[in-house]
Parts: structure tokens; sequence; C-alpha cells
């Protein structure tokens, strides 16, 4: 499985104009390649990035239609190539879906251990002494 993800990925070139046929064909085979890796090791079972094994309603759109290109550390892609297509997408990803979950979630922990450490000190106890 991760051959074909690896084979397809390394047929793009990411210089060539913008393709949606095979950016939609390596996000499929990227998702196979990490449902693939998720399987394999128990232990990657938070294996990222999760939308892509867990849509929901982002399944077929555009913020999950990428994947990971090779690109040569001595040029830069233009606009309008293959590589710069799924850099914007997974711009996209990264500002819809992770930033705002890590906000939401993260931030709610933050007012909760702050709850937490009001509730000690109103009750005079100090949980560090615990530890």
């Amino acid at each position: 499985m991760p051959s074909a993800f690896l084979d397809r990925v390394a047929s793009i070139d990411p210089f060539a104009p913008a393709d949606e046929f095979a950016a939609i064909e390596a996000a499929r085979l990227f998702t196979d390649y990490l449902q693939a890796r998720r399987k394999e090791h128990q232990t990657l079972s938070m294996i990222g990035p999760g939308r892509f094994l867990m849509p929901g309603d982002l399944a077929g759109s555009p913020a999950l239609t990428f994947a990971p290109l090779l690109l040569p550390a001595d040029r830069e892609p233009p606009s309008g190539s293959a590589w710069a297509m799924m850099r914007r997408r997974y711009d996209s990803y990264r500002d819809a879906v992770v930033r705002p979950f890590f906000r939401d979630h993260f931030a709610r922990m933050g007012r909760i251990a702050l709850r937490d450490k009001s509730v000690e000190c109103a009750a005079g106890i100090d949980m560090e002494d615990l530890w």
C-alpha cells in the first residue's frame, strides 16, 4: 500500500501545471497510506492528519485534496504549479481545520485547569503538596 502512494508522489512533477485529477488521486492514495500505517501500528492510532481518516463534512472538499510532494531544495515552484496547488490546499486545511481545532479544544482545557485551581483555592487545598 505505501509503495502505491510513494510511487505516485514521486511521479508528480511539482513544477508542472496543477492537475485536479492528480491531486484527487494523490489525496486518495495518501489517505490509504495513512489508514494502512494506522492498522499496522496501533501506537499510531492518533496519526495525523486526522481529518483524512475521518473527513466528516469535509469529505471530497479541496481542503482534503492534497498530499505531500517531493520538492527539490534548489528551486521554488511557480504559481499555478502542482506544488503551489498542494501548498495552497494544505494552508487552507491548516487554517480551516487544524488551528480552529486546537484553539477551541485547548482553550477550553485551559479554562478547565483554571477552574480546578480555583476550586482548590476555595477549599484550601494545595494540590502540589499531593504530588
